[in-house]
């Protein structure tokens, strides 16, 4: 990139010709590194103002937000587009997990009611209790 020297001859010169301790270097390294973060700042905003308004908006029920913490919660770790194998202790999560990766991976989880240990409040005893696999075969779209 060349930047205009000023000097009498006001002329354009290719950066790689400036000394790196210049001034002048240091000043145009300086104007481009703010114009740089002004715009990924800029950017960032307009992402996030576009992800609040869809975030406010109901999928089946559902803010969108809150199936993007749930989702958020439970994905695979290794990549969103994955499958998702997870167990959940209430049916209201479970419902909430399944309409979630529907709206996120396009896929028709399976939700199945399974029995599993769960310990007492107290901690000293386990007890049989309920809970739901839900199993996702990942991203389909």
């Amino acid at each position: 990139m060349a930047y205009k020297i000023k000097s009498k001859s006001n002329r354009y010169v290719p950066t790689s010709m400036l000394k790196t301790d210049s001034d002048e270097y240091k000043i145009r390294r300086d104007e481009f590194a703010e114009s740089q973060a002004k715009k990924v700042e800029e950017t960032h905003y307009e992402v996030l103002k576009a992800m609040n308004k869809v975030d406010k908006q109901k999928y089946q029920g559902y803010l969108i937000g809150d199936l993007r913490k749930t989702f958020s919660k439970y994905q695979n770790k290794e990549g969103w587009k994955r499958p998702v194998d997870a167990y959940v202790m209430t049916k209201k999560e479970a419902d909430k997990l399944s309409t979630a990766i529907t709206f996120f991976q396009a896929d028709v989880p399976e939700v199945e009611e399974v029995s599993m240990p769960v310990r007492h409040k107290e901690g000293l005893v386990y007890m049989e209790g309920k809970a739901y696999h839900v199993k996702s075969k990942g991203y389909q779209a």
